[in-house]
């Protein structure tokens, strides 16, 4: 079914699950609600429409810990030697994170890398150590992402900051006035001029980033949005809670693409406009940019949180229970293991490279050089 949505001046608000001590929560990949009755592999996840209840991210997300390896992690960057597609991968949890509640993570290279977690966005040259920088921000925030290293943005609880990479970061402003209104999971852009937020229920904004300012377009339904990625300006995704998949050509106009499930999706990404990915609570589903998607064959009703890759050969989906997916591109699936507690939720991940890769969640940030 294609259903269009427009621009206009709409202004909408989400009302979002917040942690204690101002946890992290909504990046790219992560949701406000938890769903505990996820399909089975294999399953069909379009028989019927299951409501998401709230509950706190860490230690219970629920689900069988048998889906992931409950090695002893250790906060001193100890590291760890996990197994998975027949290759032994070190791991190591990056010192002094361990204490981090860390949602979202994204770099302009090797040596330039952001993460989110709580009231602060953290920073690292790719060294293992973070620096916190205090965002003014007394609630959480959810996900980061730049253009470049000196032109970043951060998002979460009714707002959208900005910041030139000095360690300053600064509100954004609405056009309809005041700030963005929307709890917000997710930001990314094509580029310094086209950049995308979005959130609950249904809210989704654009900026050219000129002035600080934010646009509202209407809504994408009433559900959550929790993801938006593209390949260019002219080939946008956002993801939500209900299983939809919006798509737009970046004239304003979306359209809903058939997933065929209604269970939620919270994470998106594609190595190219062929080849696209998107996951959720025990599913990953794939298309090659033409609105067709198929679900692949995966061995884990685990909710799946983020996925990213290096290239079309090597793609992760990572979720809660510490589960960790990797496929080389052909369809199938198979579990790592990463180090982390059983009880750990992973939320999002990112590299500048398939030897440079950072993953991020309740239990801190961990990295795999």
């Amino acid at each position: 079914m294609n259903q269009s949505y427009a621009v206009s001046g709409k202004s909408c608000r989400r009302a979002l699950f917040t942690f204690a001590l101002a946890g992290a929560l909504g990046a790219c990949g992560v949701s406000a609600t938890s769903v505990n009755d996820a399909p089975g592999a294999g399953d069909d996840a379009g028989g019927d429409d299951r409501d998401a209840s709230s509950a706190a991210r860490k230690g219970s997300d629920g689900g069988s810990s048998s889906d992931a390896a409950a090695h002893d992690a250790s906060a001193d960057g100890s590291v760890l030697k996990p197994v998975g597609d027949g290759a032994i991968y070190d791991w190591n949890v990056q010192p002094s994170t361990s204490s981090i509640f860390a949602s979202g993570v994204w770099g302009s290279g090797a040596s330039d890398v952001w993460a989110a977690g709580g009231t602060d966005v953290y920073h690292s040259t790719g060294d293992g150590t973070w620096t916190a920088q205090a965002t003014g921000s007394l609630v959480s925030v959810n996900a980061v992402w730049g253009s470049s290293g000196s032109d970043l943005y951060a998002v979460g609880d009714n707002q959208i900051l900005h910041s030139t990479g000095n360690g300053t970061w600064t509100a954004q402003t609405s056009s309809v006035g005041g700030t963005p209104g929307g709890l917000f999971n997710s930001v990314w852009g094509s580029s310094a001029n086209d950049i995308y937020a979005v959130g609950e229920p249904g809210v989704l904004y654009v900026s050219d980033g000129h002035g600080g300012v934010w646009h509202p377009q209407d809504s994408l339904g009433s559900s959550t949005l929790e993801c938006v990625w593209g390949s260019s300006q002219t080939d946008v995704y956002v993801v939500s809670t209900a299983g939809e998949i919006f798509h737009s050509t970046g004239f304003g106009e979306w359209t809903t693409q058939t997933s065929g499930t209604l269970y939620p999706l919270y994470g998106i990404w594609g190595s190219s406009a062929s080849d696209v990915y998107a996951v959720g609570d025990g599913q990953i589903l794939h298309s090659s940019g033409n609105g067709t998607w198929t679900k692949q064959t995966i061995s884990t009703a685990q909710t799946l949180r983020a996925v990213w890759g290096s290239s079309s050969s090597d793609i992760y989906a990572v979720g809660q229970d510490s589960t960790l997916l990797h496929s080389t591109g052909d369809g199938t699936w198979k579990k790592q293991t990463s180090g982390a507690s059983a009880s750990t939720s992973f939320f999002a991940l990112w590299g500048s490279s398939s030897a440079d890769v950072y993953l991020v969640g309740s239990d801190g940030i961990f990295h795999r050089p």
